[in-house]
């Protein structure tokens, strides 16, 4: 019965997902509601399916937590992370400690709580928990680095949240009340501060090793699925149970790590597998979390409380929030450069964003059942975290429409109709093959193209007034054609390091430099092509000298023959990084190149463009100058070179058999033995050029 629950459940998720959709209220919103009516329903009706189906933190803890916290760190990229590492710092351990401090007071000055209790209640309330507010930042398209700050500030602040919830319980609950001295506050911080580090520390190390491991099972989807599940589970389940530290942090730093690091090194199919196995993880973890909050809310008599509950909800999100997040954000602002400043409406959203949920519910539920203030605990928690999804998630739409966070800049629009012109010409391109092909006839192609070419006369308007009314639309198209160049070479990166036709490290040089040129890009209203060129800073590994022994040392026949190897180890290593380098940098500017022309001559937008000619140029120079520079290296070490090119034609032409294969076995030329056979033979050989090439 119990199994039976849990599909009726996800059934009534599914629906309600379908119904927030339609009447347009956010999902987590609705199951929190859905679980509480459930709730009601199953009191009045004795329901018994659910009697043996309880909301324990465990379920929480070892179950639904690790998916969470995991599936959104995946999805968090390590650049954006980096950019707003300082302000989430300071929210995730002054903010939360300010946020503590001032809902403890409120509640011991205003409803008399003990203050150690006051304190506990801070400490598991200030947990927020943002998935509804995420879900629609996603539908909404809001800037990355907003959804960072708030993402990320939650991630952080639960791992420092739980472990002072648990100090709390500690030494009020368990300790029977121990009085608060400046040694046991010393001790239990140095605990605390243990608990974090070594939290980080373990998530790392397991974030490594999988990263790595993961990726060696590439013909095996399943086992890569399988590991990244143990990773998740397994490093919470052992920095709790094990080592006692915190788990939340341990499974953050491994999911960033694995998202990342580890990523990069899978395949592209494979990074869509992982991406969507883990989206859907969260999906029924998410459903479950809320429902069953919804239905433990459902089973208390908020009513006898709502005085608490008022006045806990107003310490909480309308005192506390604001006060913990404005000073935060005063504190790093004071540090950074003006263009890098959070700005107030990001302020005013995080603050607004502030809801609690799952973790808040479940750290209560830790609280032993023969304490005296536990009722009144859990009631004042489900109260407020029902307020906030209530009040808070159904507001931040308006106040995203108000604080304009959302509008399409002139920029934008023009960007907009921009790739609603090339997407038809594209379609028209796409129209006439057909026709070639006879797979349509005259009349119905007559009436498609007239079709289109409508659309594309209004977008022309559109485009013209849109130009005209801008004062900067030639350095904005400018700017749109740099970023636009910039990602197709990230593009032709990142396909290189999975197939190890480049080194992590040189990727991530390369990766860098894009990264730093479209910062450029963005902060500035225009680029002088000749005094701020893209295409001159990436710089290549140099090729190292031979470092000479000391003389006492070179006397040893043994050290210095193996010192000589080192040295000639060292140079090869130099040379064949240069040489990837270059490589990559020439694949890239050739690819863009080609993606240049192809806008320039098919279509209508770019015609006779200074600005693609221009850009074009500056592509083209770069091209020539680093094929010479691979020319140098070919002809200054030809053998070590020789062998490098050797092994990329190699890997080249595995790939265009295995994408063969398929097309055989797809059109039904070869069973699936043969092509299993086949399928092993190519791993057998790209496994064998991978060792040699590393």
């Amino acid at each position: 019965f119990a199994a039976l629950a849990v599909f009726i459940l996800l059934t009534l998720s599914s629906f309600l997902y379908i119904l927030s959709k339609k009447i347009k209220v956010p999902f987590a919103v609705s199951l929190l509601l859905g679980g509480v009516i459930i709730s009601l329903i199953i009191q009045e009706t004795s329901f018994h399916i659910f009697d043996n189906f309880n909301f324990s933190p465990d379920i929480i803890f070892y179950v639904f937590l690790p998916t969470l916290i995991f599936e959104s760190a995946y999805h968090i990229r390590a650049h954006n992370f980096k950019k707003v590492l300082s302000e989430i710092s300071i929210l995730a351990v002054f903010g939360l400690l300010l946020s503590i401090a001032i809902i403890g007071s409120g509640l011991h000055f205003i409803i008399n709580l003990p203050w150690e209790v006051a304190f506990l209640f801070g400490s598991l309330i200030s947990a927020t928990d943002p998935v509804a507010v995420l879900a629609i930042f996603k539908e909404v398209q809001s800037p990355k680095k907003l959804t960072t700050i708030i993402e990320s500030e939650s991630l952080l602040n639960d791992g420092t949240a739980l472990v002072l919830v648990q100090f709390f319980i500690k030494i009020i609950v368990i300790g029977g009340g121990l009085s608060i001295t400046l040694p046991l506050l010393f001790t239990e911080t140095l605990i605390l501060s243990k608990s974090l580090l070594f939290g980080v520390f373990i998530g790392a190390i397991a974030g490594f090793v999988f990263s790595l491991l993961i990726p060696a099972f590439s013909s095996a989807k399943n086992v890569q699925m399988t590991l990244s599940l143990i990773l998740a589970h397994v490093t919470f389940l052992i920095s709790e149970g094990i080592f006692g530290v915190s788990g939340i942090l341990a499974t953050l730093v491994a999911g960033l790590i694995m998202g990342n690091f580890g990523r990069r090194r899978l395949k592209k199919e494979t990074r869509k597998s992982f991406s969507e196995i883990w989206i859907f993880l969260g999906f029924i973890s998410n459903s479950l979390v809320f429902i069953l909050l919804g239905m433990k809310i459902g089973e208390i008599n908020l009513f006898s409380y709502w005085q608490e509950i008022i006045i806990s909800f107003i310490l909480v999100s309308i005192i506390a929030r604001p006060i913990s997040v404005f000073t935060s954000f005063f504190i790093s602002n004071l540090f950074r450069k003006k263009e890098k400043k959070i700005t107030l409406p990001y302020q005013i959203i995080t603050v607004v964003s502030g809801l609690r949920g799952a973790l808040a519910a479940a750290a209560v539920l830790l609280v032993p059942s023969d304490f005296a203030y536990q009722e009144l605990l859990i009631s004042i928690t489900a109260g407020v975290i029902l307020l906030t999804f209530i009040i808070n998630a159904t507001t931040i739409k308006w106040f995203l429409k108000k604080l304009k966070i959302n509008t399409f800049t002139p920029s934008e629009l023009v960007q907009q109709v921009k790739m609603q012109i090339l997407i038809n010409e594209k379609t028209v391109k796409y129209i006439k093959e057909l026709l070639g092909k006879k797979y349509i006839s005259k009349e119905i192609y007559d009436k498609i193209i007239k079709n289109y070419n409508e659309k594309n006369n209004n977008f022309f308007d559109i485009f013209k007034k849109l130009t005209k009314d801008s004062k900067n639309s030639n350095e904005e198209m400018e700017i749109g054609i740099k970023k636009y160049c910039l990602g197709v070479e990230l593009r032709i990166y990142r396909k290189l390091l999975p197939d190890h036709e480049i080194s992590e490290k040189c990727y991530l040089r390369l990766r860098d430099d894009v990264f730093r040129q479209r910062d450029i890009i963005s902060r500035s209203s225009i680029i002088d092509i000749k005094n701020a060129s893209m295409v001159n800073n990436k710089i290549a590994p140099e090729i190292v000298k031979n470092i000479e022994l000391p003389e006492l040392l070179k006397k040893n026949t043994f050290i210095c023959f193996t010192w000589e190897k080192i040295n000639k180890w060292r140079k090869r290593y130099s040379i064949s990084e240069r040489l990837k380098h270059y490589r990559a940098r020439r694949i890239a500017s050739w690819k863009v190149l080609m993606s240049l022309k192809d806008l320039y001559d098919n279509h209508s937008i770019f015609k006779n463009s200074e600005i693609i000619k221009n850009i074009y140029c500056q592509y083209q120079e770069w091209h020539k100058s680093t094929e010479k520079e691979l020319e140098r290296i070919n002809d200054d070490y030809p053998e070590i070179s020789e062998k490098i090119r050797l092994s990329f034609i190699k890997k080249t032409c595995l790939r265009q058999e295995k994408k063969s294969e398929i097309s055989f076995f797809e059109n039904g030329f070869i069973s699936e033995k043969i092509k299993k056979n086949i399928d092993e033979m190519i791993e057998a050989e790209e496994i064998r050029e991978t060792k040699e090439s590393i």
